[in-house]
């Protein structure tokens, strides 16, 4: 996904007036944001990394191992992992912190979420990518009753008011790829007559697409210069 991005710390040491990491003849520059499991560069070993690529090449700007997602917006998120550098023959690992604002086109776009699981079940990809709502997600570090600790929540905000409220606890980016990106976490389903509460494995994909009204302006436009 292609965002605007500010490195918190240089070095593991937080920067007290950051800017943009990326720029263009002195003006942001939007990067391609990529979330997977891989192998780290400085180590080797195998592991989830976050990795910046210059916008539409493969050149690698950035990278952090281990990310963990510690808050996301409708207009952004915040990833915090650690960053590796060279001190003559030892490689040291920093922690870094990466503060993303979507950038174009996804900072317009509308966002749809479909649950990947259901009660510990995954459900086949072609239902998750047909089915899901229209809306956007945020993640905040609260304390969770249910766990008794403080953890990562994410919670589905939905456009319509009909929709059923979903949350995720321990909520984590399970991956991040051009246009989508997937959570993953745990389920709560509530007690109900004789079933007590129970925990379950959960997971949600987000992808992000035209907006309706956008649609139906450009098939109208389509539609009216044919004629």
């Amino acid at each position: 996904m292609l965002v605007w991005l500010v490195k918190r710390r240089s070095i593991g040491a937080i920067v007290p007036a950051p800017t943009y990491s990326f720029l263009n003849e002195g003006e942001p520059q939007a990067v391609e944001l990529i979330v997977k499991s891989g192998s780290e560069q400085g180590t080797r070993q195998p592991g989830k990394i976050a990795r910046v690529y210059a916008a539409g090449s493969q050149r690698i700007l950035a990278e952090i191992d281990s990310p963990r997602l510690l808050l996301m917006r409708r207009t952004g998120l915040v990833l915090m992992g650690i960053e590796r550098h060279r001190d003559h023959q030892a490689l040291v690992g920093c922690v870094q912190t990466w503060v993303c604002t979507f950038a174009p086109p996804f900072d317009a776009l509308e966002q749809r979420v479909s649950p990947q699981m259901a009660v510990g079940v995954a459900i086949h990809r072609s239902r998750v990518l047909e089915t899901g709502n229209t809306g956007y997600i945020e993640v905040n570090q609260m304390h969770v009753p249910e766990l008794r600790r403080y953890a990562t929540v994410a919670s589905f905000i939905a456009d319509s008011s009909g929709c059923e409220a979903m949350r995720l606890l321990d909520a984590d980016l399970s991956w991040m790829g051009k246009d989508r990106f997937a959570l993953e976490g745990i389920y709560r389903k509530s007690a109900y007559r004789e079933q007590p509460e129970a925990l379950y494995e959960g997971g949600w994909l987000s992808f992000y697409q035209e907006k309706r009204e956008a649609m139906d302006n450009r098939r109208y436009a389509s539609s009216k210069s044919q004629r």
